[in-house]
């Protein structure tokens, strides 16, 4: 087990919901690897993605050489890349989103360039060497009153639209004197935002 020098690590947003402090130790590689799973890795060469985005929803410009804190993760979109969590861990892989999903590429876009490398150093642990995932500190549901109602809306694939229709959404029922209107979208998306203005 090694301690990891948090100041010279840029954490991905995929880690948001894992306190910081609790990010501290580098641990051995799962055997089977999970989406979720945290990984410190290093920037071998610049592909698609040249920054990602942090925990505060800042993007930060990532450069050769760089320490990055990421989670594996599944991820399809039709416009970029297909990848998943790989069966089997190796020395690399590759960053799926900028919000720093990575795993193994399967297929891409024509339009899209190859993704960017990343070297693996280890699993992310905690001060007791614990291995962390995201899923260990996922939110608990609330138990919503009978009164509450529930509109979900499910994109098939990136660029689907779900974004804008949940802005529009959120605006119309404004509009129409809803009492509280709480949408749950990635806020900085330019078309969730302007459906709702």
């Amino acid at each position: 087990m090694q301690y990891i020098d948090r100041s010279q690590v840029k954490c991905s947003y995929a880690t948001r919901s894992v306190p910081q402090e609790q990010m501290c130790t580098l641990v051995a590689l799962p055997d089977v690897p999970r989406a979720g799973d945290l990984l410190l890795t290093n920037v071998v060469s610049l592909g698609r993605n040249t920054m990602i985005e942090a925990r505060d929803c800042l993007r930060t410009h990532i450069f050769p050489g760089n320490s990055l804190i990421v989670a594996l993760g599944n991820r399809y979109a039709t416009d970029h890349y297909e990848g998943y969590v790989p069966t089997r861990l190796e020395a690399s892989c590759d960053l799926l989103a900028i919000s720093g999903v990575c795993g193994e590429v399967f297929a891409r876009s024509h339009a899209v360039p190859a993704p960017t490398r990343l070297r693996i150093l280890g699993a992310v642990g905690d001060a007791n060497g614990k291995a962390l995932n995201t899923r260990d500190f996922a939110m608990q549901p609330e138990v919503a009153s009978s009164q509450a109602q529930v509109t979900l809306v499910v994109g098939s694939s990136l660029n689907s639209g779900c974004n804008t229709l949940v802005g529009a959404l959120a605006r119309g029922l404004i509009l129409k004197g809803a009492a509280s209107v709480l949408f749950a979208s990635r806020a900085q998306r330019r078309a969730a935002m302007s459906a709702t203005s």
